[in-house]
């Protein structure tokens, strides 16, 4: 029996779509590859389709200061799959939703072989020239070059070198004259966050996005709160996690002092 089948199941996601639908929270959503080696697509169309049938927009990403207003979700996707765009084009566009990628510049290009050295799924990225098929329909942002562990990155080494590498490469082919937005990967964040937050706005970006769960912090635009949806979920921890009553659960799981 699937797990939309079982009565109990269908019992709490009924109480948690009246929970959502009167006190429901503002949420950016985290996923990563949407395929059978990842979060199934029939399960991230139902969560999606849940919250549309609640009540909740989406807002395109450059609006997100919508997200200070009660009822907003915006979908992110972390690494840059080619199934995402698939989900894109097959979910998403036809439901008016524009979701935000963050894009690993050296997977884009072919240039990490060994996948899960870098902390990525063995799962087939897409390229720079499948992407710019789909810059009306997506919201780039950039996730570093080479998915690298920020908690120690260091700004006078050659790892400032590397980065501002990527961040031309992806301003040049993805960055349409919209907000950009920078996504820790792993969610760790650097030691000396003020002076990566400097080379950010120096950049040009506007907000950076982390994994940590919780409501969307505005206030604090380079450390952005989203929720992590994570591949096994079922739509009953999905709506669990976005309403916020796992949050306790959460401080305890990025507790590390990797995650600020």
């Amino acid at each position: 029996m699937h797990f939309l089948e079982k009565p109990i199941t269908l019992f709490f996601v009924f109480i948690l779509k009246v929970y959502l639908r009167f006190f429901g929270r503002n949420a950016i959503l985290c996923f990563h590859s949407i395929s059978n080696r990842g979060m199934t697509k029939f399960k991230f169309e139902i969560l999606i389709r849940t919250l549309k049938s609640i009540g909740y927009d989406f807002p395109v990403p450059n609006d997100i200061d919508k997200l200070s207003r009660k009822g907003n979700i915006i979908v992110s996707f972390d690494d840059g799959y080619a199934d995402n765009l698939k989900v894109t084009d097959d979910v998403l566009h036809p439901l008016g939703i524009k979701p935000i990628i963050f894009v690993v510049t050296q997977l884009l290009k072919g240039n990490i072989k060994e996948k899960s050295n870098y902390g990525l799924k063995n799962i087939k990225a897409f390229s720079f020239e499948d992407a710019l098929n789909f810059k009306d329909k997506i919201h780039f942002g950039f996730h570093t070059d080479l998915h690298v562990d920020l908690y120690e990155f260091n700004t006078k080494s050659g790892d400032l070198s590397s980065l501002i590498q990527g961040d031309a490469e992806f301003e040049l082919l993805l960055n349409s004259g919209e907000k950009k937005f920078f996504a820790y990967p792993f969610g760790y964040l650097p030691c000396d966050k003020d002076e990566f937050v400097n080379l950010l706005l120096d950049l040009g970006y506007s907000h950076a996005f982390t994994t940590k769960w919780g409501k969307v912090n505005l206030d604090t635009p380079f450390y952005i709160n989203r929720v992590v949806i994570g591949d096994n979920d079922s739509l009953l921890r999905g709506l669990l996690k976005i309403s916020g009553l796992l949050d306790i659960y959460s401080k305890f799981k990025w507790s590390s002092k990797k995650y600020g």
